[in-house]
């Protein structure tokens, strides 16, 4: 078995956040960057596209909403064009950014209420996809199994990286519980650690009703927000290694 580990990075400009950062970077491979949407600024890409370069970490735009205030997690009803020229504009930042310090973006992994509203609607999928498609074709793609931006990725052409969260709660039918509803957010990092494993492997993970599902994954997600993050990922590398799971970047060989 082999798993990719990614995290969500840049989502802080503080000390304590770009510290936070610093030490997830010692446990994944890969990363994606917030680029302006819903946190992040120019300051923030180039210390984590930096670090990414150094650590042969894989770069990924975490595009979102235009949304710092609620930190990209409401949908935003945008037409098509607002919302293209948007994750256009952020996807072009971190790429700027990205070539000045020798690396590049391999993948999109779109932030929050943009990831949730492209796994359940084909339409949005269709258009976000096709757009970044035409800014990078061939770019691979993070996100649930099955959902609709997978199906659509797929249909253009796009590599699709089926992503697991054992940090977060589960519906029966493989979507994620809504932040807002209990069982929505997993506090114990031993917990998230035997998900890990689950999602990792065919043991599969409980979902919210007690059902047994079993996504099939290829990278696992820590949010760096999350007040536990570090004990996550350390649960997470330490679960995986005593079940035997080989840990590498989801492109390499």
């Amino acid at each position: 078995m082999r798993i990719d580990v990614n995290a969500d990075i840049g989502e802080a400009d503080d000390a304590d956040g770009i510290a936070r950062d610093w030490v997830l970077f010692s446990g994944i491979t890969s990363a994606n960057v917030a680029c302006g949407g819903h946190a992040g600024d120019e300051r923030t890409m180039r210390i984590a596209v930096e670090r990414a370069v150094a650590a042969g970490v894989s770069i990924g735009a975490h595009v979102s909403y235009p949304d710092r205030v609620e930190f990209g997690r409401r949908r935003l009803e945008l037409n098509t064009e607002v919302l293209g020229a948007s994750v256009i504009t952020q996807f072009d930042a971190l790429a700027a950014t990205a070539a000045a310090s020798g690396g590049a973006i391999t993948h999109l992994k779109p932030h929050g209420a943009l990831y949730n509203s492209m796994a359940e609607d084909t339409a949005l999928a269709r258009s976000v996809l096709t757009t970044i498609a035409e800014r990078s074709p061939g770019i691979a793609v993070f996100t649930l199994p099955g959902s609709a931006a997978a199906i659509v990725a797929d249909q253009l052409g796009l590599p699709v990286i089926a992503e697991g969260f054992p940090e977060r709660g589960y519906r029966a039918d493989g979507l994620l519980q809504p932040r807002s509803l209990a069982g929505a957010i997993i506090d114990d990092p031993d917990d998230v650690g035997e998900r890990a494993v689950g999602l990792a492997g065919d043991a599969g993970i409980p979902a919210v009703d007690g059902t047994i599902i079993h996504p099939e994954v290829a990278t696992l997600c820590v949010h760096s927000d999350h007040p536990s993050a570090i004990e996550n990922l350390s649960a997470i590398r330490a679960a995986l290694a005593a079940a035997g799971v080989d840990v590498r970047r989801w492109d390499a060989p």
